[in-house]
């Protein structure tokens, strides 16, 4: 019995110490990835421009990015938003008009919602519902309504 608590126990440690190893060998890998999908959504947003270059500004609040063509051409902005959802934390980039007027579009960055119900926050008809909104109103949304024309 006690032999086999002292191997359970030596299995356990070794696992953990290569679990924590390897995780911390990919860490710079992850990183690399969630910034390479951030840029992905930040070019999406302002996809009708060639090379459009962001610029994080420096606030209190949530994280703005200041999206300029490579002719330096002010193209919009986007506000990186997180709320928690059904299944976990939701990342979302919401792109501004330049004249601050209405939102530009909606990418989803990171969710883990249930497919075919919460997830269909990635689809197109589903972000569409947002572009042409004043971003300083409240949206809210009411079940079994239809909106209006």
């Amino acid at each position: 019995m006690k032999k086999m608590i002292l191997v359970l126990g030596l299995a356990t440690l070794i696992s953990g110490v290569v679990l924590a190893g390897i995780y911390t060998g990919l860490i710079p890998r992850i990183e690399a990835n969630q910034q390479a999908a951030l840029e992905r959504s930040l070019s999406a947003l302002f996809e009708g421009a060639e090379e459009p270059q962001f610029e994080s500004l420096d606030t209190e609040g949530p994280t703005i990015y200041r999206a300029e063509s490579s002719a330096g051409d002010l193209l919009g902005y986007a506000v990186r938003v997180t709320t928690t959802g059904y299944g976990g934390e939701i990342r979302i980039l919401v792109g501004i008009n330049p004249d601050l007027s209405s939102i530009a579009g909606l990418e989803v960055v990171q969710q883990v919602e249930t497919p075919g119900l919460g997830a269909r926050i990635t689809e197109e008809d589903f972000r569409a519902e947002f572009e042409g909104l004043d971003p300083t109103e409240t949206v809210s949304y009411v079940k079994n309504e239809e909106p209006d024309p």
